[in-house]
């Protein structure tokens, strides 16, 4: 491996990990909708032939959940979207930061080679793309932010789930 793109690597991330999990927030969002699906066509399987009070609340609990996890799709798309985004940045940035550290090392070759008159202008370039490696670096870290700050937005909207739990008590028929 190729020690700038390795150095670039450890400033910028493992953008495929950051890729794998915005494909698989999108896959979980494809899930959601097809798992939505199946309860609410089972729910009306379900209810062709069962009537009464116990249909009704088990209509209710079934339909809202059925919403509630179908709502969580976008959510969950938007969410890799962002991931899959953030990864392009993540690996675009380590390949600057690696192109500017190869740079980096040819005017310090330069230098060495140099060493005369000439040596402070090389020097003073080599600090400019010092400078440009620590600029890609903040990009990368400002990506890394933005990521998260998205996430905890889009985190906000999964919470409904619990708007859904089983009922807890017994079920009381009209007719005991």
């Amino acid at each position: 491996m190729n020690p700038f793109e390795w150095v670039a690597q450890q400033f910028a991330g493992d953008w495929e990990k950051v890729q794998q999990a915005g494909i698989a927030m999108e896959k979980l969002g494809e899930f959601s909708t097809a798992y939505s699906g199946v309860i609410t066509g089972e729910l009306k399987t379900v209810s062709s032939d069962w009537q009464g009070n116990a249909a009704d609340s088990a209509n209710n609990y079934f339909s809202g959940l059925a919403n509630t996890i179908a709502a969580q799709q976008s959510t969950l798309t938007s969410m890799g979207g962002e991931f899959k985004s953030a990864a392009i940045g993540m690996y675009e940035t380590a390949n600057a930061i690696k192109g500017a550290l190869e740079t980096l090392m040819d005017l310090l070759i330069a230098i060495g080679l140099e060493l005369a008159a000439a040596a402070a202008a090389t020097i003073g370039k080599a600090r400019g793309v010092w400078d440009d490696v620590l600029k890609y670096h903040t990009a990368a870290w400002n990506v890394a932010q933005g990521l998260v700050g998205l996430t905890a937005g889009y985190l906000s909207t999964l919470g409904d789930m619990q708007k859904h739990a089983l009922p807890e008590g017994n079920y009381d028929h009209p007719g005991v």
